[in-house]
C-alpha cells in the first residue's frame, strides 16, 4: 500500500466515522467523537510532518496546493481542539453543530486532495517513492 493509498484509506475511515457520529446514542457519539478527533490529529500530523514536504521537493507547482492542504488543516485544528474540550458534552446541540462544521471542512479538504493533489502527486513520484 502506497501513501496515496493509506491517505485515502484513512479518508474512507474518518468518513465512516461521522457517520457513526451522526446516526448514533450519546454512546456511540461520546466514542466517534473521540475516535475522529484522535484520527484527524493523526492524519493531519502525517500529512504536514511527510506527505507535504515530500510534494514541495518532488512538485514544486504543487505548492499553492500544498498551502492551501496547510490552511485547510489549521482550521480543522481548531474545531477539533473546540470539540475536544466538550466531549463529555457530544450529546447537546452545540456539539453536533461543532460536528457538523468540522464534517463539512473534512470534506472540502479531502475532495480537493484527492481530486487534485492525490492525481498530480501520482504522476510525479514512482510507485517506489509512494511506498516509501
Amino acid at each position: 500500500m502506497d501513501a496515496i493509498d493509506l491517505l485515502t484509506r484513512d479518508h474512507r475511515a474518518v468518513e465512516e466515522l461521522f457517520g457513526q457520529f451522526r446516526s448514533g446514542d450519546d454512546d456511540a457519539r461520546r466514542s466517534s467523537s473521540e475516535s475522529i478527533v484522535r484520527e484527524l490529529s493523526i492524519h493531519a500530523a502525517i500529512e504536514e510532518e511527510l506527505f507535504y514536504p515530500a510534494v514541495r521537493k518532488q512538485i514544486p507547482d504543487c505548492d499553492g496546493l500544498v498551502n492551501h492542504g496547510i490552511d485547510e488543516h489549521q482550521e480543522v485544528k481548531e474545531i477539533l481542539a473546540a470539540l475536544d474540550g466538550m466531549i463529555d458534552k457530544a450529546h447537546t446541540k452545540a456539539f453536533a453543530d461543532k460536528m457538523e462544521r468540522l464534517e463539512r471542512s473534512v470534506s472540502e479538504h479531502v475532495e480537493e486532495e484527492e481530486g487534485k493533489l492525490f492525481p498530480s502527486v501520482q504522476e510525479a513520484f514512482t510507485k517506489t517513492a509512494l511506498n516509501d
